[in-house]
């Protein structure tokens, strides 16, 4: 098994996704599922993290309610990058705030690429445990539950591609993402070890 690409926290429960060879609907990296719309952004394009299909987000969610699919973006080529976006019907994206819009040339380091590899992902772990005992894993993460849903994405190991270059690789720089799942609503940022 591999190392997990993304940690995700709800309701009392913390789970782990990792690579397969496997073919599945949801997956790291790839092209962004959407149409992005709202804030502009370049010249370098926002990167989609990830996708999580509305199968495995109503698993996260017990079925709680029907849910179309989870679109993580985040702006690697944007100094200090907060976004916040929505998710709306048709596969629109968005971006209803931005701290920064315009993108650096050479951060996080020279001839980054538009998109991470394409990696299946799968479900490889869930454990029962209270929000301060995940945040507790992850320093700087807020203390008080932010969002209904949290995602995490440290840097991988094993992608084929760094998120933050040797130096904030080596530092432990995760990206965050808080979910409303109600209004569809996604903050996001990062923070380091």
């Amino acid at each position: 098994m591999s190392a997990p690409l993304l940690h995700i926290f709800h309701s009392g429960k913390a789970y782990r996704y990792s690579g397969t060879k496997r073919e599945t609907s949801s997956y790291f990296g790839g092209p962004i599922s959407g149409k992005l719309s709202g804030i502009g952004h370049g010249p370098a394009p926002l990167h989609q993290v990830a996708k999580l299909d509305g199968t495995d987000v109503a698993l996260l969610t017990e079925g709680e309610r029907e849910h179309s699919d989870l679109v993580l973006i985040y702006g690697f080529r944007f100094d200090c990058c907060k976004l916040e976006y929505h998710l709306c019907p048709g596969s629109e994206i968005k971006i209803i705030s931005s701290d920064q819009n315009k993108s650096s040339d050479d951060w996080p380091y020279e001839n980054y690429p538009n998109e991470f590899p394409k990696v299946f992902l799968e479900l490889t772990g869930m454990r029962v445990v209270s929000y301060k005992e995940f945040s507790s894993e992850w320093p700087n993460l807020p203390t008080l539950q932010p969002a209904e849903i949290i995602v995490l994405v440290p840097p991988p190991s094993a992608l084929g591609a760094s998120l933050w270059g040797e130096d904030g690789d080596a530092e432990g720089v995760t990206v965050v993402f808080e979910y409303d799942p109600v209004g569809k609503r996604i903050r996001t940022y990062n923070i380091c070890s």
